[in-house]
């Protein structure tokens, strides 16, 4: 997962740094027929890192409620939402951040799909 940050103010100089963060997540999902032309799908994923001072979470799920119109064809009506969450202590050389606190990235939706299996 790649991260760009960028702290500074408008018109000015900004503090930057970027790096790839690799994210083996725990991943549940569960894929229940609940006749044979509705399916109820619903999945979630966790991170959790601590390195020093630097620490942060990935927390996302979904679940959603698909209609089978034909043998692969869903029409699929569901929610998602994820949480990032970094928070750092102290001034930290591993990420050359002089970042001293808490960033949080979230956000839900409302989503209908499309979908085809093979």
């Amino acid at each position: 997962m790649p991260f760009e940050v960028g702290v500074g103010e408008s018109g000015q100089a900004k503090t930057k740094n970027s790096f790839v963060a690799p994210l083996p997540t725990f991943k549940l999902k569960a894929e229940i027929n609940l006749t044979q032309k509705w399916i109820l799908n619903s999945e979630l994923n966790l991170f959790y890192i601590k390195i020093g001072s630097f620490s942060g979470k990935v927390f996302s799920n979904n679940l959603y409620a698909d209609y089978r119109f034909d043998n692969g064809f869903f029409l699929g009506l569901g929610i998602e939402a994820f949480k990032i969450d970094i928070k750092l202590d102290e001034d930290n050389t591993i990420f050359e951040s002089e970042l001293d606190g808490r960033v949080i990235l979230a956000n839900q939706s409302l989503l209908m799909r499309l979908r085809y299996d093979l």
